[in-house]
């Protein structure tokens, strides 16, 4: 889609989650809390996760638990976990933006870089995790622009999940919808409806985590368009336009 909206009124997105992951045995978790901890105004809360209490040598044999976070630092607005090999920074909803969301992680990249550690990053990605509302899954599911079959099978409404994996460019963008889910929003309210869940992914191999910094601004910037290309050009225009889109 060339002109994409700035914003929506009324905003799907229930999670915002940006990931850094990296090269060799690395013990992050035993390091980097501390340094975020000492770096910003204000004592952040440190929560021990319940993936801590699995012994590293087991979280490092099994490919399901090697980048599960094991300790998380709240801010104000935002989230800082981390796990062995990772790194991910979550926005608390209602979602502050872009902008904000961005300037954040920004600098979370920048105490990591300032820290000393050497640091090869394997991969950074961004995710984002929207919930279609409707009285009916079929509604839901007339949202997204979608053809679905299986053999002589259409697709005629019903509950169903799906992913589908498409390389673009630089990106892996992984697309992934489940109908019948439930999100508990932090004030209390639940909402139920279709999941569209879009994880953009960049591989970048032995790239010195340094180097990465020098350019992250941009590379933010290019993997959130795509991201966010992805979004739009998977709901119908109706949909769209139901959400209130702010073109600026």
């Amino acid at each position: 889609m060339a002109n994409l909206p700035i914003s929506l009124r009324d905003e799907p997105l229930i999670d915002a989650t940006f990931e850094l992951r990296f090269e060799g045995q690395q013990q992050l978790a035993d390091i980097l809390p501390g340094v975020l901890f000492t770096a910003y105004h204000g004592a952040p809360k440190i929560i021990r996760l319940p993936f801590a209490e699995i012994p590293q040598p087991v979280r490092a044999s099994d490919p399901n638990l090697e980048f599960v976070p094991i300790l998380r630092l709240d801010f104000d607005g935002f989230a800082v976990s981390v796990g062995a090999r990772n790194v991910l920074v979550s926005a608390a909803m209602p979602y502050p933006k872009w902008a904000a969301f961005r300037e954040f992680i920004l600098g979370v990249c920048e105490r990591i870089v300032n820290s000393g550690l050497q640091l090869e990053l394997e991969r950074f990605s961004l995710k984002y995790v929207n919930i279609l509302q409707g009285g009916s899954v079929a509604d839901q599911v007339s949202k997204i622009k979608m053809q679905m079959a299986v053999g002589d099978l259409d697709y005629k409404g019903g509950p169903f999940s799906l992913q589908l994996q498409v390389l673009e460019d630089d990106f892996l963008h992984i697309v992934s919808v489940m109908t019948g889910a439930v999100a508990t929003l932090p004030n209390g309210a639940t909402l139920t409806g279709t999941i569209l869940d879009i994880d953009s992914v960049c591989h970048t191999p032995s790239l010195s985590f340094r180097e990465f910094f020098n350019t992250s601004s941009d590379r933010l910037e290019l993997l959130r368009q795509a991201n966010k290309s992805k979004f739009f050009s998977s709901l119908t225009e109706e949909a769209i336009q139901s959400m209130g889109p702010n073109y600026g």
